[in-house]
């Protein structure tokens, strides 16, 4: 079963109102204060997450986050800054998610276990057929090496992951058995790619950085968590964006520089 979120996202929603309800009574520092103790707390969700979704949901709440204390800077008024701290390797790591996918494929292949229409919808075939050509067991062994693989390239640096997402594939020197013909077939079927979520949390680094040098007024060294061979700066509109190794549609590795008549309804 799947939790309902939706509390919790209008819940972040009135939680963004009153940030910018406080900046609509010019009082900044306020406001940015009660983002900052906010995302302590979505942070932690991040980090104890043991579902993919629980964790996805917290890391758009705290990008939402993130894009109001843009707004926030653009008025230049927030003082004694300190510099939001990058996402962490524990936040950022995918163990306990990835390893609940596990468990739900184990308990998949345990419901396949003798089915007769294992192999076609509405099959009648044999119960000792289909036990003889399906090995759940054998099956979840053999797929071990692609979690594992998913969990290990969540666990590496962001330069090092750049050049490690896109080549997470299903491995090929599975164990193949005459015992477990259709547990092979299903294992052939390459794992989903995960590493995109892993992305998008090194993707909200790239904004902290450029939240940190926006406000500390353009003092010390802007740098790409990527690595040097991606761009820091990109101009797009009335974004600063940063490059990375994956197309950014949603732009998470921006963050907005100009907003124009901006103002909050009473």
């Amino acid at each position: 079963p799947i939790a309902d979120y939706s509390y919790l996202v209008h819940g972040n929603h009135i939680k963004i109102l009153s940030v910018l309800s406080l900046i609509n009574s010019g009082r900044h520092q306020e406001a940015f204060e009660s983002i900052r103790k906010d995302n302590q707390h979505l942070r932690k969700h991040i980090e104890i997450a043991d579902n993919l979704i629980h964790k996805m949901i917290f890391v758009s709440f705290l990008e939402d986050n993130l894009n109001v204390m843009a707004y926030v800077g653009s008025f230049k008024t927030v003082n004694n800054f300190k510099n939001i701290p990058l996402i962490t390797p524990s936040e950022i790591d995918m163990g306990l998610p990835i390893s609940r996918e596990f468990v739900v494929g184990y308990y998949t292949l345990l419901e396949m276990d003798g089915r007769p229409d294992l192999l076609d919808e509405g099959g009648e075939m044999p119960y000792w057929f289909a036990r003889a050509i399906f090995k759940p067991y054998m099956t979840l062994n053999d797929s071990v090496v692609d979690y594992s693989e998913i969990i290990r390239v969540s666990q590496l640096p962001a330069s090092e992951f750049a050049y490690s997402f896109n080549v997470v594939e299903s491995n090929n020197k599975k164990n193949w058995s005459i015992r477990n013909y259709a547990g092979n077939a299903i294992n052939d079927i390459s794992v989903p790619n995960f590493s995109k979520y892993t992305a998008r949390i090194h993707d909200l680094n790239c904004k902290i950085e450029l939240l940190n040098y926006t406000f500390g007024k353009g003092s010390g060294l802007l740098v790409n968590p990527y690595g040097p061979m991606y761009k820091t700066d990109e101009i797009k509109d009335d974004l600063t964006c940063m490059d990375g190794p994956l197309e950014d549609k949603n732009n998470v590795r921006c963050i907005k520089t100009r907003y124009d008549n901006i103002a909050i309804q009473r």
